[in-house]
C-alpha cells in the first residue's frame, strides 16, 4: 500500500507553448477526488510536488486546457510512489 506521490512536471521544451507566458493547472485526482491542483508557469522550472495516495487505488492526472485554447506538452520527471 502507498502513502506518497512524489515527483516533478513541467511544459516539455518543444510545445508551441513553452516560451509563452500562460499558466497551465494540473489536477491530480485519486478515486475520482481531487487530491491536489498545481499551477505551473510555462517558462519556469518543474516544481517539486508532493501527494498523499493513502487508500488510493486509482489516479488520474488532468490537465486543462489554459485560457486561448493552446494545447501543450507536459512532462513528468521522477514520479515515485513510495
Amino acid at each position: 500500500s502507498y502513502t506518497m506521490l512524489n515527483g516533478k512536471f513541467g511544459v516539455v521544451d518543444d510545445s508551441i507553448t513553452a516560451g509563452s507566458d500562460l499558466e497551465f493547472n494540473i489536477n491530480i485526482y485519486g478515486d475520482g477526488q481531487l487530491l491536489k491542483s498545481i499551477t505551473l508557469a510555462a517558462g519556469s522550472l518543474p516544481p517539486d510536488f508532493s501527494v498523499d495516495v493513502r487508500g488510493v487505488s486509482s489516479l488520474k492526472f488532468d490537465v486543462p486546457t489554459p485560457s486561448g485554447g493552446y494545447a501543450t506538452h507536459i512532462g513528468f520527471v521522477d514520479l515515485k510512489l513510495q
